[in-house]
């Protein structure tokens, strides 16, 4: 990826799918650079994620275990619908932190504070 993740408050953006058939190469690069991050809390911005599965949530939850087993803390923001739909049904809504602009209204991926773009 190319960038230093060593600081606080780190603003990462995906979009897409993160379904099965993607989910190796988004755990290999989503829980890398979480393993690599120095700071404490870390927003992952899903307002332009289009489809996820049990597989992709899988790769949001390992990164979130990461970063809690080292005291940090994993933030989504930009929930949409059927992310949210997904996270309840799945009963994993308590192992997330949802930030404010988690209604769906998170920043677009173009916004420069996002240092991951997925895909």
């Amino acid at each position: 990826m190319g960038t230093d993740p060593a600081s606080f408050g780190v603003h990462l953006c995906v979009s897409g799918t993160l379904t099965t058939a993607n989910a190796a190469a988004l755990r290999q690069d989503l829980v890398g650079f979480v393993q690599a991050f120095s700071g404490s809390v870390l927003e992952l911005d899903l307002a332009d994620v289009d489809e996820v599965d049990q597989d992709g949530l899988s790769v949001i939850l390992a990164a979130h275990r990461v970063l809690e087993g080292r005291g940090g803390r994993l933030v989504l923001t930009g929930v949409t619908a059927p992310v949210r739909r997904l996270i309840l049904s799945t009963g994993m809504s308590a192992s997330f932190s949802l930030g404010e602009a988690s209604l769906g209204r998170g920043a677009p991926v173009e916004d420069p504070g996002c240092i991951l773009v997925w895909p």
